[in-house]
């Protein structure tokens, strides 16, 4: 029976030391726990030396086998987090699945409370509810808290009768916005673009225009994408597609493949083509691609848009975990999470009557 004994935890000292194991880190993502993208080095050292200094890797051996890697947020002595920032729309850790178990949790809270004797809680999120801090600190002794977040939209495309619950509506819906915008002289292809060509898309679209959510809205996010898109160019992951009207650009994507998933972390259109849902004509064609690709077996949108809803995708929730220490100050954060759900529909209901009564 594996006990806490079994494993021996590290916290990672510097960016040397990270460097010296990157090869071992790559191998236990391949069979991580739902691998993806977010599991990856060159995501997660573009987030921690770009988009946020507070990231602290935690590693987890077996004898001398690397089975976990936790990054953590330390900056904070009594909340601690999984490192969340704007660009980072889904968190988790890197779990072999052969040790998601008990010790394994157990452990690693322990070994938290040797970094930050303090600490009160444990926040993870958004985290999917297949991930591997979902799965790993479901079997924590200690007290959890699960506030649904947010979903996680995807497409099954393993082969053409897994695609079968997209919505025929769309598609036929798409079809005909496809043949109006050709019947104006439009000459669509689908094809590579280039990180240059997909920011200036982007800064023509309501991204660039009013919510300041595009790649160029600051120099850490603009330094980001380079650096990842550069990093994930050299290992063949990186993605980026575009709809051409003849040699226009006016829909792309921007994804990163990964375990046969396929993530599009970025999408934009021209605004002047808004009308014929170019974005969607060209979600109609990668989802088509991936069909036709053994090698892409989901077609992942990473969040979950209220625009995706009309495809009718799968979906999994994404939630905020939060694990409270084993405390009387761990319990009482734990009552008062509990009583704040119980208390939310009461006060709906009391907001509700107070703004029906302000329009008699």
């Amino acid at each position: 029976m594996t006990s806490e004994s079994n494993y021996r935890f590290k916290k990672i000292a510097n960016d040397a030391s990270l460097l010296d194991f990157k090869d071992h880190w790559q191998q236990l993502v391949e069979t991580c726990i739902d691998s993806s993208f977010v599991h990856e080095f060159n995501w997660l050292h573009s987030v921690a030396t770009i988009l946020t200094r507070n990231v602290t890797l935690v590693t987890a051996f077996c004898e001398s086998k690397l089975i976990a890697i936790f990054p953590i947020d330390l900056s904070c002595s009594k909340v601690l987090t999984i490192p969340y920032c704007t660009q980072t729309d889904l968190v988790d850790f890197i779990i072999d699945p052969k040790h998601c178990n008990e010790a394994l949790a157990n452990g690693f809270l322990n070994y938290l409370s040797s970094l930050r004797p303090g600490w009160k809680l444990l926040k993870c999120s958004p985290i999917r509810t297949t991930s591997g801090a979902a799965q790993l600190l479901g079997n924590a002794k200690a007290f959890k808290h699960i506030d649904p977040h947010l979903s996680n939209y995807f497409f099954n495309t393993t082969s053409p009768e897994k695609c079968t619950r997209i919505s025929k509506k769309q598609i036929k819906n798409i079809t005909r916005l496809q043949r109006k915008l050709e019947a104006t002289g439009a000459q669509l292809q689908m094809h590579e673009t280039t990180l240059a060509e997909f920011i200036e898309l982007e800064n023509l679209s309501w991204k660039g225009q009013v919510s300041r959510s595009n790649i160029e809205s600051d120099q850490k996010t603009l330094g980001f994408y380079r650096t990842l898109c550069d990093r994930y160019a050299k290992t063949g992951q990186l993605k980026i597609v575009g709809l051409f009207d003849n040699q226009r650009l006016i829909s792309g994507q921007l994804a990163l493949q990964k375990s046969g998933r396929l993530s599009i972390l970025k999408i934009a259109y021209d605004p002047e083509y808004e009308q014929y849902s170019v974005g969607s004509i060209l979600l109609g064609m990668t989802i088509d691609m991936a069909i036709q690709d053994e090698n892409i077996l989901e077609c992942n949108l990473v969040t979950g848009p209220s625009w995706a809803k009309r495809w009718h995708p799968e979906s999994i929730e994404v939630n905020e975990l939060i694990i409270f220490r084993s405390s009387i100050c761990g319990a009482l954060g734990y009552i008062k999470a509990v009583l704040k759900d119980a208390l939310r529909p009461i006060k709906l209901q009391i907001l509700n009557l107070l703004s029906s009564g302000s329009k008699l």
